[in-house]
């Protein structure tokens, strides 16, 4: 594991000596979770805030969406087909 992987990104670049992988055992990993949700129940009971996204569960920048250009044929069609439509919907 890396220390991005479970902790804050201002803790991981407090201790940049840390970066390495992280080497404990499943039953280690284990009670330090439990210990850790124990605690945050706790400051959630009392009304403090907890961060409750995972600090690698990040939005990704959206890119740009390319302006829509029809042909002119296209362009054309896609008028009249739209008057025609308005034109039927108000004679029903």
């Amino acid at each position: 594991m890396q220390l991005q992987n479970f902790a804050t990104e201002a803790f991981a670049e407090k201790f940049p000596e840390l970066s390495p992988s992280i080497h404990i055992s499943a039953e280690t990993l284990f009670s330090f979770l439990e210990r850790a949700k124990t605690k945050a129940n706790r400051v959630k009971r009392v009304g403090g805030v907890v961060r409750s996204s995972t600090p690698w569960a990040r939005k990704r920048r959206r890119v740009s969406t390319p302006p829509e250009e029809l042909d002119s044929d296209r362009e054309g069609r896609f008028v009249m087909g739209g008057a025609k439509g308005n034109k039927e919907s108000c004679d029903g």
